[in-house]
């Protein structure tokens, strides 16, 4: 499916032909790691240039350390950077979420990375960078001294939230002796702790924040949090409203699905109406597997307005979301997560990142769903799946997963990141996409909870920054903008096809063979290179294996073909033809 091809950045050698289309579309998906050790991506920025900026954890250099990234916009890496102790480079650095340092005038002008240092106990971290992931400043929460015994506070930044003004608002998880509740602290960016406060209930609940968002209540700025509440060992979803100048919190709901155990990942505020949009996962209490879990919330009160879980027949089964952003066209949001799949005849199973965009009205059909089959994340992992929106004269999504490099062990995961159009799609045949559709059932109800809040502070340290070395595997057999965005956008079965003789000689006869799920109207088409149609046939044929067979062009010029397939009910599928 994907080229051995493997590259090393220091050589950037490509086929003429492939840097003009590409450059053309500025689309992509690559891998880009190492075969020793994991590189787990957490986040994904674009950057105002066009480029890509990746965040991820490794362990490809020893301990873990956090991993700042820069991307080309053809996915190549600029720079590929760990931060970690340089006085202790055996302590542990974890990095889970990244914030772009923009000046007033709207110029990137660095990073800021949350997360935390040390195994267990951990201390959370804020981390500013500059532009080429140097770091320039540090903080760290206090919760004790690391290393001693008898410590019981582990805390970890979780997400970052930059605010109009430059300033920037950390979230993040603090655990002290099994009570788990929240925490929400505001720095300028210059480093200034303004405010930070953790959060709890004096009813014993126990909190785990996923995300936060940025969001507005009445004119006023607030950051919303989401995630995890339980109590007596069953779990829900919370979110609560925090006004972003004071860290006054206004609000704080449960959200309960009909399922057994449900969790919020991360929010999303519509610009409409104010209201909220989280995903997450529930948990059948019948055993049918995970389930995907969406609702809306009022921005005033927390209210839930409607809700919903979306369920997958065999082969597909824990259709699980992580991330969520707000879509190009400002109406939708646009959720990335993982689908696992069991294996099938002719079809390899496994876990894969997907792609859905939702209005903001959980119960209704997605816009588009599909998944990526070079992707291979770990399964029910938090943080390796990013997406985030790309706004400008070339909208789109760049999108952070994981998939493992040719050579590397079982289980040694590597950054995946592409870049991808309106319709959620990349221009690649060797790394398809593939759609599928969810069932819907409509459920969901909230309820206040009581709230407590005390100060916290933070202190500074020092990290240093190291350039390292890094392979890359990215896919590289272009297809046409014309003849992929033809593509159905709509959620739809796939089918598997495959093409013989192939490679083809021009005026001969080729077979396509196919299953159909149920009786349809088939049409073939074949386009060349630059999307135009050289030929088109179209027949009915009956459910089952089919078989069909044209003829090519006998003028067909020596180069490669797309051979679409079209169903009747709109499914669709492109596969290279070589001809000689």
């Amino acid at each position: 499916m994907k080229s051995n091809l493997i590259l090393r950045v220091s050589s950037l050698l490509f086929f003429s032909f492939l840097f003009t289309q590409i450059c053309t579309s500025q689309l992509y998906e690559n891998t880009i790691g190492n075969l020793a050790g994991s590189d787990e991506t957490t986040d994904i920025k674009p950057l105002p240039n066009g480029h890509t900026a990746v965040l991820a954890n490794t362990t490809s250099f020893g301990a873990k350390k956090i991993l700042l990234m820069e991307l080309d916009p053809l996915g190549h890496v600029i720079f590929f950077k760990t931060i970690y102790n340089l006085t202790n480079p055996d302590e542990e650095y974890t990095g889970t979420n990244l914030a772009l340092d923009m000046s007033t005038a709207g110029i990137h002008i660095g990073y800021f990375i949350t997360g935390c240092r040390g195994s267990y106990p951990t201390q959370m971290i804020l981390i500013h960078t500059d532009i080429t992931g140097n770091p320039t400043w540090a903080w760290k929460m206090d919760n004790g001294l690391i290393g001693i015994t008898n410590h019981v506070m582990s805390e970890c930044g979780v997400s970052i939230e930059r605010q109009r003004n430059t300033d920037v608002i950390v979230v993040g998880r603090s655990d002290q002796m099994g009570d788990l509740r929240f925490t929400a602290s505001r720095f300028s960016a210059a480093g200034v702790l303004l405010w930070s406060n953790r959060y709890s209930s004096p009813r014993g609940l126990q909190f785990l924040p996923n995300e936060s968002c940025n969001g507005f209540r009445d004119g006023t700025e607030v950051v919303a949090v989401v995630g995890h509440i339980h109590t007596a060992g069953i779990g829900h979803t919370f979110l609560s409203c925090i006004k972003a100048s004071n860290g006054l919190e206004i609000w704080r709901r449960q959200y309960v699905s009909e399922q057994y155990h449900d969790d919020g990942t991360d929010v999303v505020q519509n610009p409409a109406d104010g209201r909220y949009m989280v995903v997450g996962h529930a948990e059948n209490l019948g055993g049918g597997g995970t389930l995907m879990w969406a609702f809306n919330a009022n921005g005033g009160n927390g209210a839930l307005t409607n809700g919903a879980t979306y369920s997958l027949l065999p082969p597909y089964h824990n259709l699980f979301a992580r991330d969520v952003c707000l879509s190009p066209d400002k109406i939708s949001g646009t959720i990335a997560g993982f689908v696992d799949i069991d294996p099938t005849a002719g079809a390899a199973g496994g876990v894969r990142t997907f792609i859905m965009k939702l209005p903001f009205a959980p119960g209704a059909l997605p816009v588009f769903c599909h998944y990526f089959t070079a992707s291979d994340p770990q399964l029910f992992l938090f943080g390796d799946d990013a997406i985030e929106t790309v706004d400008g004269p070339n909208p789109g999504y760049v999108l952070g997963t994981e998939a493992i490099l040719p050579g590397s062990a079982a289980g040694d995961y590597d950054v995946h990141a592409l870049r991808l159009n309106v319709l959620g799609l990349q221009n690649y045949v060797d790394c398809p996409v593939v759609p599928f559709t969810p069932d819907i059932k409509e459920e969901g109800r909230s309820s206040n909870i009581k709230r407590e809040k005390t100060a916290s502070t933070w202190s500074n340290f020092i990290v240093a920054a190291q350039q390292q070395e890094f392979l890359e595997n990215p896919c590289i057999e272009f297809v046409p903008p014309n003849v992929m965005d033809s593509v159905t956008v709509r959620a739809s079965s796939s089918f598997e096809t495959r093409i013989f003789p192939n490679p083809a000689i021009a005026g001969s006869e080729i077979n396509i063979q196919f299953e159909l799920p149920k009786t349809s109207v088939v049409e073939i088409q074949l386009l060349d290179i630059s999307g135009k149609m050289r030929g088109s046939w179209k027949e009915m044929r009956d459910e089952g294996k089919q078989v069909m067979q044209i003829t090519l062009p006998a003028n067909a010029v020596d180069e490669m073909y797309f051979i679409k397939i079209i169903l009747s009910g709109g499914q669709t599928q492109v596969q290279k033809l070589l001809v000689n």
